[in-house]
């Protein structure tokens, strides 16, 4: 099972040269250091992302390595992206994008062959070029920073099967853009994604040309931070401690851009074949479980993306957070997932269409359904005050 194409949008960042204005405007949004990423090249390594896809189960959404189960959860996404994994779901009306684009652009930039999306060229063409006369506070620079935003969500979070075409459905969540730092985008993303490996997964045929769509570098940095025997084997055969390698600076994906593609560019390339046999031979010790920091990354719950809905299982690798068993009795019952389509259908509010209002009312309840030791008493419910959890 072979990944033939990684269908992340990060190299386009390098192509759209951002105005100190705009840049300014996005400041403190959440999406802020992803602008770091702009320095070096980004090579995905597909015989490492086949052996993760490989590994990957869908049921439990975790990946099971020779029995151990690690989970790629909120609180990896923070760390390695640095966009926001907790706040407003990613949600809301999809309403017809020609609409969408005047109201928030000021213009139709729709795909007239692929409705509700437009083109990131496009976008790139009509929005890089702020004119001088606009003012950085005024709300005339208002529509270019929503198109760039629309560029990077496009590019990063939720990478379309399409390639260069981004929905604009997330414009309607950028009417208040002091409030895009309040969106779950980090969870947006990473339902994305699980939903991406499923797809491979199932449709995966020898015949045809096998993509994997969304942020799957952020996944080949899990991997790397979780288990240090992949980092060793990529990073000089591991001639070096470990420490020697691992980027501290947040966002961790800046770091390990560097890092990656100064050891990419080797004459050596490491085969799937090698990094299954390291993945099936792990011990318990290999792993790298750190206990969570994050209450958010303890959450059993579902996350969401318009159609999309996951869930976020923790309570199945409780160690990542200092858990040896989950005390599943203080845990909300798991709610049987239907999802639907977009196609077809404009108008629909994802946040209450069908059983998706369910879906959304457990992302609510998310801070009263947070796994603990099973030896510990039920604590009531949570307070979140200092931690990142509050919102």
């Amino acid at each position: 099972m072979d990944i033939e194409q990684a269908l992340d949008g990060i190299n386009n960042l390098k192509e759209w040269k951002i105005d100190k204005r705009v840049k300014q405007r996005i400041k403190d949004s959440g999406f802020d250091g992803l602008l770091r990423l702009t320095t070096f090249p980004v090579n995905h390594d597909l015989p490492l992302l086949s052996a993760l896809v490989e590994s990957y189960e869908i049921k439990s959404r975790c990946f099971v390595f020779n029995g151990h189960k690690l989970v790629f959860g909120l609180e990896d996404v923070l760390y390695i992206t640095g966009l926001p994994v907790d706040g407003n779901p990613v949600t809301g009306i999809d309403s017809k994008g020609n609409e969408l684009c005047m109201k928030y652009l000021g213009r139709n930039v729709c795909d007239k062959t692929r409705t509700g999306f437009t083109n990131s060229a496009w976008l790139r063409k009509n929005f890089e070029v702020v004119p001088e006369t606009i003012d950085q506070d005024s709300p005339e620079i208002e529509p270019y920073v929503r198109a760039f935003l629309l560029y990077l969500i496009g590019s990063i979070v939720v990478p379309s099967y399409y390639g260069s075409n981004v929905p604009v459905m997330y414009l309607s969540l950028m009417e208040n853009l002091q409030s895009i730092k309040d969106y779950a985008w980090g969870a947006a993303l990473l339902a994305h994604l699980h939903l991406s490996m499923e797809n491979f997964k199932q449709s995966y045929s020898p015949r045809r040309r096998n993509i994997l769509i969304g942020h799957s570098y952020s996944l080949m940095v899990f991997a790397m931070e979780r288990i240090p025997k992949l980092l060793l084997r990529f990073c000089l055969n591991g001639a070096n401690p470990v420490d020697d390698y691992l980027p501290t600076t947040f966002p961790l994906l800046a770091g390990w851009t560097k890092l990656l593609c100064e050891h990419s560019n080797t004459e050596e390339k490491i085969t799937k074949q090698e990094y299954l046999e390291i993945l099936d031979g792990l011990k318990e010790d290999d792993v790298s479980y750190c206990a969570g920091q994050e209450k958010i990354g303890m959450s059993r719950t579902i996350l969401l993306c318009y159609e999309k809905a996951v869930y976020h299982r923790p309570d199945l690798s409780p160690k990542q957070f200092g858990i040896q068993e989950v005390n599943t009795n203080i845990l909300r019952p798991l709610v049987e997932l239907e999802l639907g389509s977009r196609f077809g259908r404009k108008g629909i509010n994802w946040g209450t269409y069908g059983k998706y209002g369910c879906y959304k009312e457990e992302w609510e309840s998310r801070a009263s359904c947070l796994i603990i030791e099973s030896a510990e008493e039920d604590p009531g419910p949570p307070s979140f005050e200092g931690n990142y959890l509050l919102s």
